[in-house]
């Protein structure tokens, strides 16, 4: 848990959560912020859920807060036990993501003890590696889903797996990627029927969200979805040299420790690489910003998974005897 909170510091106060103001954490709860931030529904909603439902409990806590003047900084108009509950929220998505890594590592590798719990504070803290711009209070959401759901699909169990695609779905619009890694995943399982008819469903059940959402929205200023034109192209200018230098490094990193294992790698974190972080990254590509590394978010999950026997290697050294299950496609 105290790695959670170190992590939840450098998260809020990297450059503050209302430093974009597009898609400051204001503006996102109180709904007027711009498409696409605005779009991303999910913690806005939990937030104002805790305030309703809540307040006997949050009111006391924010008081105190405000008379010992723990956030000078804070919008006086923007009450401090929103900002408790989104903390509480980011806070919990990194303790739990910390949980799914080491729960999945020990499912999988055979990971135990030691090994298994450095997995999963390595996990954590690997998470501000991604951070550059500005955050958004609904990543660390999209990182614990990400998580969650492929812990689902190695416990096999497709109810869950669904149901958490439609909350991702919630969260972002980007949970539409994470499709055709529970249909290949549950495939191999030879329940075709069943899940060909589900896969139907939370398509349709995806465009259902998306539109709800977007026309919840549709006054709002920008579009639904964010269109950044001409920055990739100035990132290798002989001025930006040091960018595409960082993405060459962490990109290299990644592809050391994940190569060794690649042959006997669970083929549902593999799918995970092709459909994706490879979709992500080509959108960044095109309409995106290639440097904004928090835009892969969603494929954090698999990168730091699949590097993580060579990573634990590296530190601890290799395991006596390692067991690696294959019910999830080895």
């Amino acid at each position: 848990m105290y790695v959670a909170l170190l992590v939840n510091h450098s998260w809020a106060n990297f450059v503050g959560l209302d430093s974009w103001p597009p898609g400051a954490m204001s503006a996102v709860i109180g709904g007027y912020g711009q498409r696409p931030y605005v779009n991303r529904m999910l913690v806005p909603w939990i937030v104002q859920f805790c305030q309703t439902f809540l307040s006997w409990l949050i009111q006391p806590i924010s008081s105190t807060i405000r008379q010992a003047s723990v956030w000078e900084d804070f919008d006086r108009n923007f009450y401090p036990e929103t900002r408790l509950v989104v903390y509480a929220i980011s806070i919990s998505c990194f303790f739990f993501f910390a949980v799914l890594v080491r729960a999945i590592t020990a499912k999988v590798y055979g990971f135990q003890g030691l090994r298994a719990t450095l997995a999963g504070l390595c996990g954590m803290l690997l998470i501000p590696l991604f951070f550059r711009y500005f955050n958004y209070i609904y990543d660390p959401m999209t990182i614990f889903l990400s998580a969650a759901l492929i812990y689902a699909l190695f416990l096999e169990n497709l109810n869950a797996a669904a149901l958490i695609f439609l909350v991702a779905a919630v969260n972002k619009e980007n949970a539409l990627f994470y499709l055709p890694v529970i249909y290949l995943t549950f495939k191999r399982q030879g329940s075709e029927k069943q899940l060909e008819l589900t896969m139907v469903l939370l398509l349709v059940c995806y465009g259902g969200i998306q539109y709800g959402i977007q026309s919840l929205h549709a006054s709002n200023t920008g579009d639904p979805i964010a269109i950044m034109k001409d920055h990739n192209l100035k990132l290798f200018s002989w001025r930006q040299w040091p960018v595409p230098l960082m993405l060459f490094v962490i990109g290299l990193g990644f592809y050391k420790l994940i190569r060794p294992n690649w042959a006997t790698a669970p083929y549902t974190l593999k799918l995970g690489l092709y459909f994706v972080l490879a979709p992500l990254v080509f959108g960044a590509m095109i309409i995106g910003f290639l440097d904004e590394l928090r835009a892969y978010y969603e494929a954090f999950p698999y990168l730091i998974l699949l590097a993580m026997p060579s990573f634990m290697d590296l530190i601890i050294g290799p395991m006596p005897s390692p067991s690696i299950e294959t019910t999830a496609g080895a």
